[in-house]
């Protein structure tokens, strides 16, 4: 019974000396996290940058309770709105669709991998697809505003391999009546 007794003392004294351990880390955690917090803002001098972590910090937290800060917006600006007008009206036996991604009506031949060559056009956008009443894609209509040049190089290769025409007009100098008459020509 002695031995047992020396045993159960001993457990006894490793729980407590277990629990002392255990706070000890935690009082030592907590006092270094909080010592990175002040450290990150004191690192970040710059205002915008540590305005934009606590902006992505809010979005984390509205992620996680599944709210988030989006608001609708139009698809077309004014300027592309004229455009596209411009297009039904000249194009009424045609379907005219604006802000396509090139992965919505291009797709890879087989025996390549579609994937990596489906990542080359995920970030590109058409400005507007002239289809046929089946939706057919028979041309793309290109608005430069912003565009790079290599942008624009790699839409033009792109649909070019596709036998789809490219179209380019300058928002500040969109297509006439007569250039869109000339499309209608070129589609027919």
């Amino acid at each position: 019974m002695e031995i047992y007794n020396n045993y159960s003392i001993d457990l006894n004294i490793l729980i407590f000396i277990l629990a002392i351990l255990g706070a000890v880390i935690l009082v030592f955690y907590v006092l270094m996290y909080s010592k990175k917090r002040k450290k990150i803002s004191d690192l970040v001098k710059d205002e915008d940058l540590l305005e934009e972590i606590k902006k992505e910090k809010k979005l984390k937290k509205l992620s996680q309770k599944n709210e988030y800060p989006y608001i609708p917006k139009k698809i077309l600006d004014d300027k592309e709105l004229d455009i596209y007008y411009r297009l039904i009206e000249e194009l009424p036996f045609f379907n005219v669709l604006p802000k396509v991604p090139y992965s919505s009506f291009l797709d890879v031949k087989k025996g390549f991998n579609p994937q990596l060559l489906k990542n080359k056009t995920n970030k590109l956008i058409a400005d507007f697809v002239i289809c046929k009443r089946d939706f057919s894609v028979i041309s793309i209509i290109e608005i430069e505003k912003n565009t790079s040049e290599k942008t624009l190089e790699q839409k033009k290769k792109i649909l070019e391999n596709a036998n789809i025409p490219l179209y380019i007009y300058d928002l500040n100098n969109p297509p006439s009546v007569e250039d869109l008459q000339g499309i209608v020509k070129d589609l027919s």
